[in-house]
């Protein structure tokens, strides 16, 4: 079904029209049928406005050599963080099909060429056009130094990285680098620990089923104490005869014989920025068993992160899918309790300028604890900006424009899926 409005302009500007006389009986049937539109209106257009899934388009484009301007073939055009792509053809032509409306990263990735990424801000289902131009790589010559072992400081360096790019859930201990031997490192005099790479790191994931190539463009990591948000700093709310009943919705006050978790924003521990582009490509298995396996454990590696809350924000179904909201207020000391209030989930986001956005806007940490499975995950989220846009399909728009702790932070590189991942083709 298509929904379209004609929409006629009267008035200064517009032109005169004649209307011949109508009959008080066609005139009634006219007002009659025009009700009935606007009750019909009234019922469906709010869901076609606002649909529950993402509306998909096409991408294509030419890829060229950016000095001689000959077709590149072969070259491989993917959206970045999911598993669509395709290979240019003998004229450099490429097409993407069921690209997800928002903002999307498409890479064209060629070996002997620099990578280049064109960011596009997908807002209906028009067919979009982009060109890359290619570079070639500089060829670096020179001596080739031969070593009987590698550097004691780059191998334990190695393992620092791997730990914090891969997480530390169970996901990891699965996830191999193939090729850590395009990976540099440097500590600065403060501290901060950086990552960069010579070419795309090759990852498999054999708990999920995917291959990933990574193009690392930005990662830092350093161990100091977080900067509270201004809401912090002021007084906890008085604890004296409150219960649940004294506080209307949409927040609820938890007494203090429930165990608050402390506020993780005040502790000192690593903070972690990374940006990377990323294709994923999903393993052949080896037999039926290996694959509902894979396909379980995406599940169960979806289940209860902020990507699932965030859909179930958008669903009205955050209670039922198994989280609860608190809004945390910390005492004066780094060491006391914190107080949680419970949010209704429904207050946390509006609707955004087009009908696959929403947009979350709230000042105090949150803490999101998920009892949906077998263990029960507390993560916090905490906003960069004032407002923060998301898509209904659980994908940030800006994935720096949060920071995450506790369970949430702890899945990183090892337990990414593509964003055109689906929980219900499972």
């Amino acid at each position: 079904m298509s929904h379209f409005g004609i929409v006629e302009i009267f008035g200064e500007g517009g032109k005169e029209k004649y209307v011949s006389p109508v009959s008080a009986l066609r005139r009634a049937a006219k007002i009659l049928l025009f009700a009935q539109l606007a009750a019909l209106s009234f019922f469906f257009v709010p869901q076609m406005i606002y649909p529950q899934s993402i509306s998909h388009t096409i991408v294509k484009g030419r890829v060229l050599d950016d000095s001689t301007r000959s077709p590149l073939p072969l070259t491989n055009v993917f959206v970045s963080n999911s598993t669509i792509g395709a290979a240019a053809d003998s004229e450099g032509r490429f097409m993407l099909r069921d690209v997800q409306l928002g903002n999307q990263q498409i890479v064209a990735s060629l070996v002997g060429y620099v990578a280049q990424t064109k960011m596009l801000h997908l807002i209906d289902t028009t067919i979009y056009e982009v060109d890359f131009h290619l570079r070639q790589q500089p060829v670096q010559v020179g001596g080739v130094d031969i070593e009987a072992k590698e550097p004691k400081e780059w191998k334990e360096n190695l393992q620092r990285f791997l730990k914090e790019f891969l997480g530390s859930t169970p996901n990891a201990d699965h996830c191999r680098v193939l090729n850590p031997e395009v990976l540099d490192f440097a500590i600065g005099g403060t501290g901060m620990f950086t990552a960069t790479a010579r070419g795309p790191l090759e990852i498999q994931n054999l708990v999920l089923g995917y291959q990933v190539r990574c193009f690392l463009d930005y990662y830092t990591s350093s161990e100091k104490p977080l900067k509270s948000a201004p809401s912090q700093s002021r007084e906890p709310r008085p604890t004296p005869r409150l219960t649940p009943s004294d506080v209307v919705s949409p927040r609820t006050y938890v007494p203090p014989t429930v165990p608050a978790e402390p506020l993780a924003p005040l502790q000192t521990q690593t903070t972690i920025e990374l940006l990377c582009r990323t294709r994923f490509t999903p393993l052949e298995s080896r037999d039926e068993k290996e694959f509902t396996r894979w396909k379980e454990n995406r599940r169960k590696t979806y289940l209860g992160s902020l990507r699932h809350f965030l859909t179930s924000l958008v669903q009205n179904n955050s209670e039922k899918q198994g989280f609860e909201v608190y809004e945390i207020y910390a005492g004066r000391n780094s060491d006391a309790s914190s107080l949680r209030w419970k949010v209704a989930a429904g207050t946390l986001f509006t609707r955004g300028e087009f009908g696959f956005e929403r947009t979350l806007s709230f000042t105090p940490p949150m803490q999101v604890v998920y009892d949906g499975g077998n263990e029960t995950l507390t993560s916090s989220l905490l906003l960069s900006r004032q407002s923060v846009i998301f898509y209904i399909n659980g994908m940030l728009a800006d994935p720096l424009s949060v920071t995450t702790y506790g369970y949430w932070s702890n899945q990183r590189v090892a337990d990414m899926l593509p964003t055109d991942y689906a929980p219900e083709d499972n």
